[in-house]
């Protein structure tokens, strides 16, 4: 399994900056740039239907502005250049207001920024239009559950889950905002469903081992985590549910020492330690303890 941690190239934000400012101004050298920018990048085959919960899989168009803005603030939101993504994502929005999935990408970014009212005011006014867009129901539910308004959080969630009862996120993403409520059959119902829609999904497997945790079924919490890890898309996400499972174990330095080995980065390692650290320090945050 590959490490994590490996650095970015910042010429590509440079790129998508350039770009950004030719599209707003209109210049007719968009297109070279454009192909400049996506020979960096593999590009979708095909598109994904609206409802899409990624924003950037929705259109491929390399010629699209829609598409071009939506790379350039994915590329900036990777160098964390988080207002920078944040305006392009405004941009679109403010250019084409029937584009679900510019608001989706604006509320991924503005969370990571606090901007959580500023999101909400965005979501419901595209929602005031577009009632059943479940890409924008996941959305509010996101920022509730960031405000730990886990009730409201877990309404907008049935109300998605009642337009598409056929993915897998919705119903993980209820799993997490079951367990905030005490939930707890609920919340592991809501995870088998899941994994019946995605077997053997990472992220599903990764959620029902801190739900685990939660309980202190720590054998339980380790069986859903390996079978996380031995999945292909096993990321970093994962090898920190399994470091806090060796260190509620009682294996600090097992953890260290599988933490060194997964990742690259030493301050990503030391930083997991020191989550995990806190975390144990504070065992009436986990719910059923």
């Amino acid at each position: 399994m590959p490490k994590h941690g490996a650095s970015k190239s910042q010429g590509p934000v440079k790129l998508s900056i350039i770009i950004a400012s030719l599209l707003a101004s209109g210049c007719a050298q968009l297109d070279t740039l454009s192909n400049d920018l996506f020979s960096q990048k593999d590009i979708a085959s095909q598109q994904q239907p609206h409802n899409s919960l990624d924003p950037l899989e929705a259109y491929n168009d390399a010629k699209d502005p829609k598409f071009i803005l939506s790379e350039a603030a994915k590329l900036a939101t990777e160098e964390k250049e988080y207002a920078q993504a944040l305006g392009y994502w405004d941009q679109i929005i403010s250019q084409y207001p029937d584009y679900a999935p510019a608001y989706v990408g604006y509320s991924n970014v503005g969370r990571k920024i606090n901007a959580h009212q500023k999101i909400l005011a965005k979501l419901y006014g595209f929602k005031a239009t577009f009632p059943q867009d479940v890409s924008i129901m996941s959305e509010i539910a996101k920022v509730y559950y960031d405000l730990k308004n886990y009730p409201e959080s877990l309404k907008e969630i049935d109300n998605a889950i009642a337009i598409e009862e056929y993915d897998w996120k919705l119903y993980s993403l209820r799993g997490v905002v079951s367990d905030k409520l005490n939930y707890y059959s609920e919340a592991r119902a809501s995870y088998d469903k899941a994994l019946e829609l995605s077997p053997d999904n990472p992220v599903v497997l990764n959620n029902i081992a801190a739900s685990m945790i939660r309980s202190d079924e720590l054998n339980e919490a380790e069986f859903y985590a390996i079978r996380a890890m031995e999945t292909p898309e096993a990321n970093i996400q994962v090898y920190r549910t399994y470091a806090k499972i060796l260190a509620l174990q009682g294996h600090n330095d097992k953890a260290k020492e599988f933490l060194t080995q997964k990742l690259d980065n030493k301050n990503d390692v030391n930083n997991i330690l020191k989550s995990v650290s806190a975390d144990i320090s504070q065992p009436i945050l986990w719910g059923r303890r």
